[in-house]
């Protein structure tokens, strides 16, 4: 039996042929009409910047012609009020003395500026050496010395001394020793500081030491620190002192001559030791000057 094709089925058949193209139809002007309007919309676009900026660069044009006409007519102005303010001022001395003491008479003060014109032509030509003599002086003020954290050392020494002046000889031979450690501050094998009152001078034990000048033996015998110690008192308030001797071959208040031998080289008292030898036998001699212990250097022939 023949089947035919039923009446729903021929109706959705021509329902699709006629919608698809609407559809599409619709889709394309959708499509074109959106990109008509997007071009439209940037040549407005452009439309506008390309105005803007005509716009600007005649305005720019304009306010140049006006600066230049304003710059102009500015200058026209000034040389106009420099022509109408050009005055001839007279300089002289004598004109401009005149004319302030007659305009200070107005005032009650012309001895005044008399005065004054007066003292100044006395000052220019004061050219003696005593007004140059008389010229004040710039104070200059001593530097301090900057404060540290470190404990000032009890220095019984003065500087007043710096000139040479040689009178005393070497107490021991110049052959016969070699100097360990020299006068002023030095710092002890435990890291402490102290202050070297004299010099050392490193000998073998039982070297002479002889006496650097006359005098006279104040003090001969032990003293703690020093050892076996000679001090000699010379002529204009000096004294020499002669520590850490292994011998005292001199006697208090005896009378020596320059040269001659008041001891020998040891290693009493506060004596250290150093050196490969491990022996403390030197000289520590000393100079004092009026009670105050000075650099021997200063004083050796």
């Amino acid at each position: 039996m023949k089947r035919f094709p039923s009446l729903s089925s021929s109706i959705r058949f021509n329902a699709c042929q006629v919608y698809i193209p609407l559809l599409i139809l619709m889709g394309s002007i959708i499509f074109f009409g959106w990109h008509v309007v997007g071009y439209l919309q940037v040549r407005r676009s452009m439309d506008f910047f390309e105005q803007e900026r005509n716009s600007t660069r005649l305005g720019d044009e304009e306010s140049d012609d006006l600066d230049d006409k304003e710059s102009s007519d500015t200058e026209n102005d000034d040389n106009s009020d420099e022509e109408d303010s050009f005055t001839v001022v007279n300089r002289e001395p004598d004109y401009l003395k005149k004319r302030a003491i007659s305009f200070a008479r107005k005032y009650n003060l012309g001895e005044s500026v008399q005065k004054l014109y007066s003292a100044g032509s006395q000052g220019s030509h004061d050219t003696s050496p005593s007004s140059e003599g008389t010229r004040p002086q710039k104070k200059v003020r001593p530097k301090k010395s900057r404060k540290s954290g470190k404990k000032p050392i009890n220095q019984s020494y003065t500087r007043t001394f710096t000139a040479v002046d040689p009178r005393f000889n070497l107490p021991i031979d110049r052959d016969s020793f070699w100097l360990s450690s020299p006068f002023g501050p030095r710092r002890r094998s435990g890291g402490k500081r102290e202050f070297h009152g004299g010099i050392d001078m490193a000998a073998v034990r039982g070297t002479p030491v002889k006496a650097a000048g006359d005098g006279v033996v104040v003090q001969a015998g032990p003293q703690p620190g020093y050892g076996n110690v000679v001090v000699i008192r010379h002529a204009d308030d000096f004294k020499t002192r002669y520590a850490h001797l292994s011998k005292i071959l001199i006697s208090q208040g005896a009378t020596v001559k320059v040269g001659q031998v008041i001891g020998k080289v040891g290693a009493t008292g506060n004596a250290r030791a150093s050196g490969k030898t491990r022996d403390a036998s030197h000289l520590h001699f000393e100079v004092e000057k009026q009670g105050k212990r000075v650099n021997p250097y200063y004083f050796f022939k």
